[in-house]
C-alpha cells in the first residue's frame, strides 16, 4: 500500500515549503523588499554629484554610469513581475480550492492489521493527501506556466513593435514631421548656410557620419530632434531636426552647442534605446488590454458551481494581468523618464565634450530660460502627429505631460557650471 506513495518524495515536500500559502506571501513580501531597495539605490545613485573639483570626465562618466543602472532596472522590473505574477496566480488558485483533481483510487486492502473502519479511515486520509498533493502541484505547474506565458507575451509585444518601428524611415518621419530636407545645392538662406556648416563641424568632433539635416519650417517653437534609421547595421544612417524657431533665435556658437548635443544622442545610441523603452511599455500596455479584454468575453453568471470556481478563476487571472500590465507600465514609464533626463544631462556633457566650450550650450540654454519666463510654450510644437516623438527632443515638446522626459533648463544650467 505505502508503494503507491511514492509520488510524494522529498522535491514535493520542499515545493509545499517554499509555496505554500504562507511561501506565496513571503513572495510579496521579498518583492516589496526588492521594489523598495530598487528604488533606494536608484534615488541614491540619481542623485550622487561630482566633487566641486571634478573635471569633465568625471561628470560624463557619472552621467553614463547614471544611464547603465536605469538600463538595469529594466530586466529587474521583467524578474519582479514574473515573481509576482507567479505568486498571485498560485494565490488565485489556492483561494478559490479549483480543482485539478476531484478523487483517487481506492488502495487495495492487501492485509488488515486493524479493523476494517480503521483501514477505511486511512484509506480516506491517504486519498485526500494524494489529491491535495496532485491540486498543489497542478497550482504550481500552472502559476509557471501563466506567468511564463505572461512574461513570453511582453517580449513577443517588444520584439512586435521594435520590428515595427525600425521600418519607419527617416522620410516617414520627416512627413510626420512637416520637415523640409535641406542640402548646398538648394538656394539656401545664410541661417541655413551657418547650420549646414555647424553640423559638418559637429560631424568631424562626434566621430559620427554627416546626417540629413531637416527644418520644421512651421514650428516657431525652439526645439530640435535627432532620429535616424537601421541602427546598429551598416546602412545606418542618423537625421537633425531642427525647427525653424531655432533657426531664428540661437546664433552659430549658440547652434553649434545645441548641435552637439543632438550629436551626443548618435554617438551614444540613445535614438535606438528610446525605441526600446517604447517598445517595452508598448508590451506592458498590451497585457493590461488582454486583461481588459479577457474580463469583457466574461459571461455574468453559470448555474454549475464548479464552472463558477472556474469562471472565477479565469476573471481573477485577467484580472491580475490587467493590473500587472498597469503597474508595469507606470513603473517602465518612469524609469523611461528618468533615462531620458539622465541622457539629457549626458548630452550636455558631451556638448562640451565636442565643442570645447561649455558657454555655447550654456548660452543657448540661458537663452531658452529667458524665453520660458516669458512665453512658457517657447518650445511646444503645433503638430500634434509629433507627440510620440516628444521625449526625443531637444526640450519638452509638450506641455500637460505626467511623466517628464526633461530635467528643468535651471538644473541643466547648474550641471554645466559645475564642470
Amino acid at each position: 500500500m505505502f508503494e503507491d506513495l511514492a509520488f510524494i518524495n522529498e522535491f514535493d515536500f520542499s515545493l509545499m515549503f517554499v509555496f505554500a500559502p504562507f511561501g506565496i506571501v513571503g513572495n510579496f513580501i521579498i518583492v516589496a523588499i526588492l521594489s523598495f531597495i530598487l528604488s533606494l539605490l536608484t534615488y541614491l545613485i540619481l542623485g550622487r554629484k561630482a566633487g566641486l573639483k571634478a573635471g569633465f570626465w568625471q561628470h560624463q562618466h557619472l552621467a553614463k554610469f547614471k544611464v547603465a543602472w536605469l538600463n538595469f532596472l529594466f530586466f529587474a522590473l521583467l524578474f519582479l513581475i514574473f515573481i509576482t505574477s507567479f505568486s498571485t496566480f498560485y494565490l488565485i488558485f489556492s483561494l478559490l480550492e479549483v480543482q485539478f483533481m476531484q478523487s483517487a483510487p481506492y488502495f487495495e486492502d492487501v492485509f488488515d492489521p486493524y479493523s476494517m473502519t480503521q483501514l477505511r479511515f486511512f484509506n480516506e486520509t491517504i486519498r485526500q493527501y494524494e489529491v491535495d498533493v496532485i491540486n498543489f502541484k497542478a497550482y504550481f505547474l500552472s502559476s509557471a506556466f501563466l506567468a511564463l506565458l505572461l512574461v513570453l507575451i511582453i517580449f513577443l509585444a517588444f520584439i512586435f513593435k521594435s520590428l515595427s518601428m525600425r521600418k519607419h524611415s527617416i522620410d516617414k518621419l520627416a512627413r510626420l514631421l512637416r520637415a523640409e530636407e535641406i542640402h548646398y545645392e538648394s538656394n539656401l538662406e545664410l541661417k541655413e548656410k551657418i547650420l549646414l556648416n555647424v553640423v559638418e563641424e559637429m560631424a568631424i568632433a562626434s566621430s559620427c557620419p554627416l546626417p540629413r539635416v531637416f527644418i520644421m519650417r512651421d514650428e516657431s517653437g525652439v526645439n530640435a530632434m535627432c532620429s535616424g534609421e537601421c541602427f546598429g547595421k551598416s546602412d545606418e544612417k542618423i537625421a537633425l531636426f531642427i525647427t525653424q524657431g531655432a533657426l531664428d533665435t540661437f546664433n552659430r556658437n549658440e547652434l553649434s552647442g545645441v548641435i552637439a548635443h543632438e550629436f551626443s544622442h548618435a554617438y551614444h545610441g540613445d535614438v535606438a534605446l528610446n525605441l526600446k523603452i517604447f517598445s517595452f511599455v508598448f508590451a506592458l500596455s498590451f497585457i493590461m488590454l488582454i486583461g481588459s479584454y479577457i474580463m469583457q468575453l466574461m459571461p455574468n453568471r453559470s448555474s454549475n458551481s464548479k464552472d463558477n470556481k472556474g469562471l472565477a478563476a479565469l476573471m481573477f487571472i485577467a484580472l491580475a494581468f490587467f493590473i500587472l500590465g498597469a503597474l508595469g507600465s507606470f513603473f517602465a514609464q518612469l524609469i523611461q523618464a528618468s533615462i531620458s533626463r539622465q541622457k539629457e544631462f549626458l548630452a550636455d556633457a558631451s556638448s562640451v565634450q565636442y565643442t570645447r566650450n561649455s558657454n555655447d550650450i550654456k548660452g543657448a540654454l540661458k537663452i531658452l530660460l529667458k524665453l520660458q519666463r516669458s512665453n512658457q510654450n517657447a518650445s511646444t510644437l503645433k503638430n500634434a502627429a509629433a507627440k510620440p516623438c516628444a521625449h526625443m527632443f531637444f526640450l519638452k515638446a509638450f506641455s500637460g505631460e505626467l511623466f517628464a522626459t526633461h530635467p528643468s533648463l535651471k538644473r541643466r544650467i547648474k550641471a554645466l557650471d559645475e564642470m
